[in-house]
């Protein structure tokens, strides 16, 4: 069964984000501490989603054990497939068997348990690789609220972080051969702005440095790191300050 789940990954989901792409921005896919030693993967959506895969990866004080369906995905056409690549990284599949959607709103969509916390270090939880799918088989853009504590936690279910950054749609999207990011700071940060390919590969690290507070514009001409032109297809812009990350799809047609 699992085999086959995954094969639906392969097959289904990616061809279908192929094509076309979305550029709904109230979409967020956030990281919270639960109960009973689980990290809580709750989704709010603003258009209907049919599909969701991401990976998560946590530092090494956390042995994730299992995934077990969340408040939104309990029903039973939902199925809620995992793959754990190591004590600290776990693929996670949602599909539902019978063409069914989740409506806008907001909760958990899959709860993934935990043992081995060490409390007395730095901890942290982080979104990767994640597709969002819309009823039309498009991807959705979505907002990434990882999570990291020290000691204790910190983030919690009912907690309200603020937006101490900005990541805009880049522009024109779709783009032939170069695009334009724009992201904004509220404070002078550490920021890494880089490029993955829809494999999760790293393209081009465009920015690594740390940048005051307000606007910054920056263009990307479809190269990769090394100066090779890219083929066309799906990319993901991802922002990282400190802890927090937020991710936008680029297509690139030739």
């Amino acid at each position: 069964m699992k085999k086959n789940i995954w094969r639906i990954c392969s097959h289904v989901i990616i061809p279908l984000i192929a094509g076309s792409l979305s550029a709904t921005a109230g979409n967020t896919l956030k990281i919270v501490h639960g109960s009973s030693n689980s990290l809580d993967i709750q989704l709010a959506n603003d258009e209907n989603v049919t599909g969701i895969q991401f990976c998560l990866r946590t530092t090494s004080g956390i042995a994730l054990t299992s995934v077990k369906p969340g408040n939104r995905t309990a029903d039973v056409d939902w199925i809620v497939d995992s793959y754990r690549v190591s004590d600290s990284a776990v693929n996670v599949l949602i599909l539902n068997g019978n063409n069914q959607s989740l409506t806008p709103g907001h909760g958990i969509i899959a709860s993934i348990l935990y043992n081995n916390i060490d409390l007395q270090g730095e901890s942290s939880g982080e979104l990767c690789h994640v597709m969002v799918i819309d009823g039309n088989g498009d991807s959705l853009g979505v907002e990434i609220a990882n999570l990291e504590w020290n000691g204790k936690i910190t983030g919690t279910e009912n907690e309200v972080e603020a937006k101490s950054f900005l990541l805009d749609q880049n522009y024109p999207n779709p783009f032939n051969p170069s695009t334009m990011l724009t992201f904004r700071l509220n404070a002078a940060a550490q920021v890494r702005l880089s490029v993955f390919d829809i494999s999760g590969r790293e393209v081009i690290r465009l920015i690594d440095r740390y940048q005051n507070a307000g606007s910054t514009n920056v263009e990307w001409d479809s190269n990769s790191s090394t100066g090779q032109k890219l083929a066309s297809g799906i990319y993901i812009a991802r922002l990282t300050v400190g802890n927090k990350s937020i991710s936008r799809k680029m297509l690139l047609t030739k």
